[in-house]
């Protein structure tokens, strides 16, 4: 059974801006809707056995964060998307006037946002660097540079760190200390791209808290522009 068609409507942001210009992604809201046609997202859509419209796969932003480099010279814009039960991320990352978009997953389908015994819960203590003192604090390990892992087809698979930054991430009228860090696969797949957030709360006398973070981990790909558009909803 398809899922019902929703009421929707060409997004007016302004008749000079397009899905192709980073200032339309600035303008992009919770409640729209991201209309994807890359045929990836479509054939993995219907093994779920979700029902796809002619036009692709409906997803509605659920939730919007924005995330800036301390030197302001990257900012990423992202999205929660959220189709029926699938819960996927748009990212949007802006360096200068040049820009990308990609779609993510939790990484390995599975993992959820926590801190970072939270991770080591689910099993992902390798994206962090070892300690050689039995006596560490968690919270005081950094990224490692690479890891490994097996694809679906058992193939290995390595990660390389491919920038790590620091500035804030704002969401609504809260902002918090930000991470980023950015993984790229040393060959061909299906998610050949890693992005990790974590967010810091900050004290009120502006001292960050490095006992309250939540770890964003994802895995995907970039998507081409002319594949996707966004829509608002009636």
């Amino acid at each position: 059974m398809g899922r019902p068609l929703q009421t929707k409507q060409k997004r007016n942001i302004d008749t000079m801006l397009n899905e192709q210009q980073a200032n339309f992604w600035q303008k992009v809201t919770v409640g729209q809707i991201i209309e994807l046609k890359d045929q990836q997202t479509i054939e993995y859509l219907m093994n779920q056995g979700l029902g796809i419209q002619e036009h692709g796969a409906d997803f509605e932003v659920t939730r919007e964060r924005r995330i800036k480099s301390q030197d302001g010279l990257i900012e990423w814009l992202l999205f929660d998307i959220k189709c029926e039960e699938i819960q996927w991320y748009l990212i949007v990352k802006v360096v200068g006037d040049d820009f990308d978009v990609k779609i993510y997953e939790p990484f390995d389908s599975t993992c959820e946002e926590g801190d970072r015994n939270d991770l080591l819960d689910q099993e992902f203590d390798y994206i962090f660097e070892a300690s050689d003192s039995e006596d560490f604090n968690l919270y005081d390990l950094g990224y490692v540079k690479y890891f490994e892992i097996y694809g679906p087809k058992e193939e290995e698979i390595t990660y390389e760190q491919d920038g790590l930054f620091f500035g804030t991430c704002v969401e609504g009228n809260t902002e918090d200390f930000a991470t980023v860090v950015e993984y790229t696969s040393d060959v061909e797949c299906e998610n050949p791209d890693i992005f990790i957030l974590e967010a810091n709360a900050v004290d009120e006398d502006e001292k960050i808290n490095n006992q309250a973070s939540i770890i964003t981990f994802l895995q995907g790909c970039e998507v081409n522009l002319n594949e996707i558009e966004v829509m608002d909803k009636l």
